[in-house]
């Protein structure tokens, strides 16, 4: 098992490497997502030997809306990976950003910008017009909530942000803390229906290559 430690802590170096390429940084954090996952590995518990590592710090994704696709993204990364999103927008342009530990900044961004791309493809390809996309997508988030690899679900974790939010962020009135509502009936049933099995189709192991 320390032979499989130290190997995800090499792959999570290398995805932080400012001399990898935007490819190599990818390839290297979902192999080591594959591994976790595989050998049942809390990535909470593993530190690269760097002290900055467990401070708080916050990563940010661009956003092409605030709509249901962000927010439901937005809540499974806060569920999994133990992270605060924070929806901003300066100068017209929308973004997410996650606050939490290094490591989990980056999952988070990884993760969320896979299942927005995910969800907006899925409900691009549906062809029955008949269908209400927020309850398409509602159908689709729980989908992606059910397929979370075990290894990340810590129900024993609770994180609390909002020091650092309001020391870094607070003082911009444009932050918005991200958030999901009326997830048990937005949209109707047929639609729902639609979505979670467009969402188990596709996967988030699809994502994370977690096979």
């Amino acid at each position: 098992m320390d032979k499989v430690i130290e190997k995800i802590k090499k792959l999570l170096r290398l995805s932080k490497d400012d001399a990898a390429s935007a490819n190599e940084a990818a390839q290297a954090l979902t192999i080591a997502l594959k591994l976790a996952a595989k050998h049942g590995i809390d990535l909470q518990t593993v530190s690269t030997d760097d002290d900055t590592e467990s401070a708080t710090t916050h990563n940010t994704a661009k956003a092409q809306a605030h709509g249901d696709a962000e927010k439901y993204a937005s809540y499974l990364v806060r569920a999994f990976f133990h992270t605060t999103p924070l929806f901003q927008t300066s100068n017209g342009k929308k973004s997410v950003t996650f606050i939490g530990g290094k490591v989990q900044t980056e999952l988070s961004i990884y993760a969320f910008e896979y299942i927005v791309k995910s969800m907006r493809l899925a409900w691009k390809n549906n062809t029955d017009r008949r269908l209400k996309r927020s309850g398409f997508l509602r159908g689709y988030y729980n989908a992606m909530w059910s397929e979370m690899p075990k290894v990340f679900r810590s129900n024993d974790l609770v994180v609390c942000h909002d020091k650092y939010i309001e020391e870094t962020f607070y003082s911009n009135p444009q932050v918005k803390r991200g958030t999901v509502s009326d997830t048990s009936s937005k949209g109707g049933s047929a639609s729902a229906a639609a979505g979670f099995r467009a969402g188990k189709k596709q996967g988030i192991r699809n994502g994370l290559d977690l096979k």
